[in-house]
């Protein structure tokens, strides 16, 4: 669970540095074109600019420095965050690194089968992996229980040396020379009435097998849930994304016309003597 847990952060934090890379880019080309409209509105003074307009064209250029200054240092305060999450001993903190993305999103749907992940998590999800190890655990322990109910019956096989003498070296060397050795071989039978504990420890292990089975429905349920409420939103995503996109292009295609069109009032005024 640690291991997937860390996965799901790195790849998080890969995709907010992604983000933030991207920031920086907009944010640039912001600038740059804050800096055009300022230069257009500078060389139509002589015809209808005036201070506003220029004041106006002023403050844009400024903020969207402001915000390129900011976007460039959250992209490198999520490049730290990424190489703190890797803890990659090759990639020591106190040197300077510049993380090259190569993978980049995409807005393709994901072609998967609900019944297909579903059946991959029921498989894979470390909830459930470790509840039926539990039950097998459970389940090893009803066997030992149930078997502690059972009479009891031993071979008993004992090996006894002895040796004897005035003095206590004279009995040991008796001992280790295997002089008088005698050997006795018998069995030991044992059947409790009531068997009150054993009874109980079977109930006991019975009760904890049946907890656990019971467990691992809840973990399947809450597993399953899981996946539908991911599945919804991921496809709910999509729908978004591709509204989104849309809205996007025909924004673009309204600044592009209104941009065009007032450079062309541009390039149709004389120009100053």
């Amino acid at each position: 669970l640690r291991i997937i847990n860390t996965l799901a952060k790195v790849e998080t934090t890969y995709w907010r540095l992604f983000f933030a890379r991207m920031q920086v880019k907009i944010y640039s080309q912001w600038a740059a074109r804050a800096n055009r409209t300022l230069q257009i509105v500078q060389s139509r003074g002589d015809y209808d600019g005036s201070s506003i307009s220029y004041a106006r064209a002023k403050a844009v250029l400024e903020k969207a420095r402001a915000n390129m200054i900011s976007a460039r240092s959250d992209l490198l305060q999520q490049q730290e965050v990424l190489l703190d999450t890797l803890n990659d001993p090759d990639l020591p903190l106190d040197k300077d690194w510049e993380i090259i993305l190569l993978d980049k999103p995409t807005t393709a749907p994901l072609k998967v089968t609900p019944a297909e992940v579903r059946s991959l998590a029921l498989q894979m999800r470390p909830e459930i992996i470790a509840q039926k190890s539990a039950i097998d655990i459970s389940e090893l322990a009803l066997n030992v229980a149930d078997n502690q109910r059972l009479p009891r019956l031993d071979l008993v096989y004992q090996q006894e040396m002895t040796g004897g003498g005035s003095q206590s070296h004279s009995a040991w060397d008796q001992q280790w020379q295997n002089d008088l050795v005698s050997y006795t071989v018998g069995l030991s039978f044992e059947f409790p009435f009531g068997n009150r504990a054993a009874e109980a420890g079977y109930l006991s292990a019975q009760t904890q097998n049946a907890q656990e089975k019971l467990r691992l429905q809840s973990r399947l349920a809450e597993v399953q849930a899981d996946v539908n409420a991911s599945l919804h939103e991921m496809n709910n995503s999509y729908e978004e994304i591709d509204v989104r996109r849309q809205a996007a292009d025909a924004d673009t295609d309204r600044k592009s016309t209104r941009l065009n069109s007032s450079h062309t009032d541009i390039s149709r005024m004389p120009s100053s003597a």
